[in-house]
């Protein structure tokens, strides 16, 4: 996945990470960076809901410093998506 931004980001499987705030999953790592793409039960994966689909960055190490305190930065708009899958 792109984002606006220029951050590339790869679906994250298996391995464990820290504890995010607000009960927060990672689901992509976005290469060289601390940042991550979460959902959670209040913060959608992807939405869907205008013709640019957004995600939640997360910087990691501030998060995970600051806890409940920390304040979750703008969604990200996506600017390409790319899916692999089985015949």
């Amino acid at each position: 996945m792109e984002l606006a931004d220029g951050q590339r980001c790869q679906r994250r499987i298996g391995g464990a990470w820290d504890a995010l705030p607000f009960e927060l999953i990672g689901a992509y790592y976005c290469i060289d960076s601390e940042y991550i793409i979460a959902d959670g039960p209040d913060v959608k994966l992807f939405d869907k809901s205008t013709d640019l689909w957004s995600v939640q960055t997360v910087d990691v190490l501030k998060a995970v410093k600051e806890g409940d305190a920390y304040n979750l930065p703008a969604r990200q708009s996506v600017t390409k998506v790319y899916f692999a899958g089985r015949s």
